[in-house]
């Protein structure tokens, strides 16, 4: 279940709770690409120091990337600027940019929030069933959240 390409384990939680099937906990949603380039026509380069975007998790045929923001790559108030820029480009190419965190990525709720902006863009409807789903899900993060051995 774990796809090919993520940078990192935050990445691949993520991913792992938006598209695993409902009977595991997850929200069934397509599957994204992960650390997808995008290439910025040259017209459009200007805005960019770039001819490419990488992005954590992207749904191309939505026009959906969800962006994890780790506190390890992006602090600073340089890196803070590129990934600005980087949203500024993808959004003027048509892309809806989410910024996810760690914090978010730990919240149950959140992580509904966003498996929700995810079912939205990519016309997934959701329809998991309580109390089952929520006792997978919460399953799921359990094993998920584990620190390594």
């Amino acid at each position: 279940y774990v796809l090919d390409g993520s940078a990192s384990p935050k990445e691949t939680e993520l991913a792992m709770y938006l598209c695993l099937p409902y009977a595991l906990g997850g929200y069934g949603i397509e599957r994204p690409r992960l650390n997808y380039h995008i290439d910025i026509p040259p017209s459009m380069r200007k805005f960019s120091s770039k001819s490419y975007c990488v992005c954590d998790l992207c749904w191309p045929d939505a026009n959906l990337v969800f962006e994890y923001d780790s506190k390890l790559h992006h602090s600073g108030e340089g890196q803070r600027a590129r990934d600005s820029k980087r949203s500024n480009t993808l959004i003027s190419l048509g892309y809806t940019v989410v910024s996810v965190t760690s914090i978010q990525i730990g919240s149950g709720e959140d992580v509904n929030k966003l498996a929700q902006i995810a079912a939205k863009f990519t016309g997934k409807r959701l329809r998991y069933r309580d109390p089952g789903f929520t006792r997978k899900h919460w399953e799921l993060r359990a094993l998920l959240s584990k620190p390594p051995i």
